[in-house]
């Protein structure tokens, strides 16, 4: 839905490395696969300790939280006074 959400507001996201793979990556379904890359290259999603994505896991509302900051941060919506620091 967010790569959705990106097309529509005109953000391209960047091309997913394709040398970076998470170690679950079998278990991410083939019509999310792309999207969860893209996200992944945009540091929208950062996927979980160990290089994992855990994708059948249930989301953490401070994932989700993470989920929208990204986002609204490449809409360029997050004032410098709130941006996270890495």
């Amino acid at each position: 839905m967010i790569c959705h959400l990106a097309e529509l507001k005109g953000i391209e996201l960047p091309k997913a490395d394709a040398t970076v793979l998470f170690i679950d990556d079998w278990d991410i379904s083939g019509y999310a696969r792309d999207a969860v890359y893209a996200l992944h290259a945009a540091e929208i999603v950062g996927g979980k300790t160990g290089n994992r994505f855990d994708p059948k896991a249930s989301t953490l509302r401070s994932e989700m939280a993470r989920l929208f900051y990204g986002f609204l941060d490449q809409l360029g919506m997050i004032s410098a006074e709130y941006k996270m620091e890495d």
